[in-house]
Parts: C-alpha cells; sequence; structure tokens
C-alpha cells in the first residue's frame, strides 16, 4: 500500500487501525523525504520516540525504502528479512528494474534490542559489520528505521514499506 494511500485509507480490514496524529505526521514526512526534502533527524527522533515497538514476525518481509536525508540512496530499494537469521539487509534495483541482493556488506539478522529508554523493538544486525538499526511501527504496511549515530555519523533515519509484488533475483 502506497504511503499517500495509507494516509485516506477506510477502516475496510477487519484490525485496522487508522493512523494516529503521530503516525500521519510521519507518513507526510516520508512523502516529503520521497520528494528530496531533507527531513530534520531532531524532528524524526521525537516522532520516532512515540511509535510503538515492532516484533520480528511483524518484520518478516520485503520492505521498499526511502531516506530521510534528502538522498536517493543510489539505487537502494530495500531489505529483504526472510527469518530472523537470515536478512539481506541491502537490497538494490537494476536499470532494467530488478531487486538483487547487495551483499558486499554481508547478510544480517533480527534479534530483540532497546534504544536507549524505549520499549524493545526489533534490531537488525549485520553479521560482518558493526552496524545495527531499530525499526518502529508507523503503520501495519510502513516502519521507520534507526541507525543510531553510536554507528553512523549522525542519527540516520530511513522508512520502509512492506512489498507485496517484488522478487529478489540472484
Amino acid at each position: 500500500m502506497e504511503i499517500s494511500s495509507q494516509l485516506t485509507a477506510k477502516p475496510t480490514v477487519r484490525g485496522y487501525r487508522a493512523p494516529n496524529s503521530v503516525e500521519r505526521e510521519v507518513l507526510e514526512l516520508i512523502e516529503e523525504g520521497k520528494r528530496g526534502v531533507k527531513i530534520d533527524s531532531a524532528r524524526l527522533m521525537k516522532l520516532y520516540r512515540q511509535l510503538e515497538p515492532v516484533s520480528i514476525d511483524f518484520m518478516l518481509s520485503t520492505w521498499h525504502g526511502s531516506l530521510f536525508n534528502g538522498q536517493s540512496g543510489d539505487g537502494w530499494y530495500g531489505k529483504n528479512m526472510i527469518s530472523k537469521g537470515h536478512v539481506q539487509p541491502l537490497l538494490f534495483k537494476r536499470p532494467d528494474g530488478s531487486v538483487y541482493s547487495n551483499e558486499v556488506w554481508g547478510l544480517a539478522h533480527l534479534k530483540p534490542g532497546t534504544y536507549e529508554d524505549l520499549s524493545e523493538t526489533t534490531m537488525l544486525v549485520y553479521n560482518d559489520k558493526p552496524l545495527y538499526d531499530y525499526f518502529r511501527r508507523v503503520t501495519d504496511e510502513t516502519v521507520i528505521g534507526l541507525t543510531p549515530a553510536v554507528v553512523a555519523k549522525e542519527d540516520f533515519f530511513f522508512q520502509l514499506t512492506r512489498d507485496h509484488v517484488v522478487k529478489i533475483q540472484p
């Protein structure tokens, strides 16, 4: 489901919950980020802290992402979370539109983790690099990821939207 349709979706699915004001604001910032607008990381952190944690089972999917830093991501497509112990953290898109796993930084795994004083959520840990991401729920189809400043130059935020269609190519 596209981000813009998540803002206006009607509750037709059993268990569906319309986004609250914080979630709507994050969805709007995602749209701005997709247009190349750099979103202030302090603003994102304030919103991130108000979002719900996610379980590992919730994260098992292929995800299409975008950045909040005003950059395109140089072909970055998203992440493929196959199982708790097997994650392809760097999916890229070829010129022909096919999506592949770029394993230049290796694979990753999922585990429960806690960022600062927030409740436990799912954490993605790269197997061969000192990198990790924490995820929070925006909607049932969208999460925001945080790579904290301790492993990046500054807090780095990105969004992932569940992808129900893409097939990963070799």
